[in-house]
């Protein structure tokens, strides 16, 4: 799904979704089933301008404050789901991982920090204080690890880039939970 392709009712029966990385709209409410069908994630419509998003999922996880633009992704596993939460500036990803024990969910932030780590002293950003990057989890691997790709966010101070159009785009697969990385390398289109 297209993060153009906001269409409520559309994006509740797609019965992808479970496998998909799902946009999340803010004017209505979305179910997102677990691939195996036994937890589900839902989030609540914003009514006004100045209201977050809330996701609510099975085990009783409640995170408030999510902020557009926003999209979900559950591991093929069912234990645990990605968000890349926009924070609301349209400019920033930070990736957020909820893994469920079987009892309780736990977050991890950890790839999101080893990935930004490894960018900043790849590209030279440690001197610079105002120097951040985006951190958006796109897919699984086959071995269960999650695929990202990081790079610097628009208003950052400044890396030191290999390209003059500072579009670099550095993959980091690894571990959600623990942030160990398994591999990083530099890409110039998506896949």
């Amino acid at each position: 799904m297209a993060l153009s392709e906001l269409n409520c009712s559309k994006i509740n029966v797609d019965p992808r979704r479970s496998k998909l990385r799902v946009p999340v709209p803010s004017d209505c409410s979305v179910d997102i089933p677990s691939p195996n069908g036994r937890l589900l994630i839902s989030t609540n419509p914003v009514r006004d301008e100045d209201e977050h998003v809330t996701l609510r999922a099975t085990g009783g996880l409640v995170v408030r404050g999510l902020q557009q633009p926003m999209t979900i992704l559950w591991n093929p596993k069912s234990t645990g789901f990605l968000i890349n939460d926009g924070e609301g500036s349209g400019q920033v990803s930070r990736l957020r991982y909820f893994h469920w024990n079987g009892r309780r969910w736990q977050e991890s932030r950890a790839l999101d920090r080893s990935g930004t780590a490894l960018y900043k002293r790849r590209y030279d950003c440690r001197a610079r204080r105002d120097s951040y990057t985006n951190v958006s989890g796109l897919a699984w691997t086959a071995g269960g690890l999650l695929r990202t790709i990081v790079q610097e966010g628009v208003h950052s101070a400044g890396c030191i880039q290999p390209y003059e159009d500072r579009n670099v785009l550095f993959e980091v697969i690894g571990d959600p939970m623990t942030g160990r990385i398994v591999s990083s390398r530099e890409v110039r289109t998506l896949r």
